[in-house]
């Protein structure tokens, strides 16, 4: 059982829910790590140790991700925005920060920017969603229904207790680039029910953050940003929403290309042969991240 598995970090007590957060390194900006919609801290395990050798940076599950304990407020920007907010707090984390995000956790970072504006000093997106990336599905709430029916499946698949195999082959090949340790708490943590349901309860808040009613934030002003895009960010034969995974990739790199206006001194940086997933968990690709991140970073330095 996932219960029996000892987070690698400290459960922090932010007010009626524990977060599970994982600090290292040490010196400033600090650099904070915020995960996909269904990922936890150790998904960034090479990005993180990484970053370590030059700053304290630290990874963290959300409300119910991971270790952490599920939060009874509705997943919306302002209130994933205020937990993140009260761990930093705890764990008494100086601003300004470098905001780092991946996938669904970029929505989160540029959230949290617009919330705590003088708290961010640079970002670097890592195959960042877009506010529009369900723009060309007509039926914006049925699309989501479709996702979040994806989850239900693997909530089944947790339930009747094949979870961990599930993971597993979601893995592929990028599961030999784990520790034999971090790969069982991988996959412990990522078979439980709670982390799909939490998966939904995020989901089901998608109007606070995709389409014309987003509450994120359309402008970084003048910070450092570094957009990090995965040139096959989609892969297999099947389709989504109708489109092909060539015709999904082409409409994320036109995406990803314009998040670079998102502040005056954005820059991009595409990784060719990198998946969604693997740009975080291949060493050789999250070693890139790393580049991108010190880059943001020693801009902040230099003021």
């Amino acid at each position: 059982m996932s219960s029996q598995i000892q987070p690698p970090g400290q459960m922090v007590d932010i007010g009626g829910l524990r977060l599970h957060a994982l600090l290292r390194g040490e010196g400033t900006p600090v650099v904070l790590l915020e995960p996909a919609l269904g990922g936890f801290a150790l998904q960034y395990a090479h990005i993180q140790a990484g970053v370590a050798a030059f700053t304290q940076v630290l990874a963290y599950d959300r409300a119910g991700q991971g270790w952490s304990d599920r939060s009874p407020r509705p997943r919306t920007s302002a209130n994933l925005a205020a937990e993140w907010k009260a761990l930093l707090d705890r764990l008494d984390l100086r601003p300004p920060y470098v905001l780092v995000g991946h996938s669904f956790g970029g929505l989160l970072a540029r959230a949290y920017a617009g919330f705590y504006l003088e708290e961010a000093a640079g970002m670097v997106m890592v195959d960042a969603t877009h506010v529009d990336e369900y723009a060309p599905f007509r039926d914006m709430d049925s699309f989501a229904r479709r996702a979040a029916g994806g989850v239900r499946l693997l909530k089944l698949a947790s339930r009747v207790g094949i979870g961990k195999v599930v993971a597993r082959l979601s893995l592929g090949n990028m599961a030999k680039s784990l520790s034999k340790e971090d790969l069982d708490s991988f996959l412990a943590v990522a078979s439980r029910i709670q982390h799909h349901e939490t998966m939904l309860a995020e989901f089901s808040q998608h109007r606070c953050f995709y389409g014309p009613g987003s509450e994120v934030p359309s402008s970084l002003g003048d910070i450092p940003l570094v957009v990090v895009t995965a040139g096959s960010s989609v892969s297999g034969p099947g389709k989504i929403g109708g489109l092909t995974s060539e015709q999904m990739n082409a409409l994320h790199l036109k995406l990803q290309a314009d998040l670079v206006h998102l502040s005056s001194r954005g820059e991009q940086i595409v990784i060719p042969g990198a998946s969604h997933l693997s740009i975080l968990m291949q060493p050789e690709y999250a070693a890139q991240v790393v580049e991108a991140i010190r880059h943001v970073v020693e801009q902040v330095r230099e003021g």
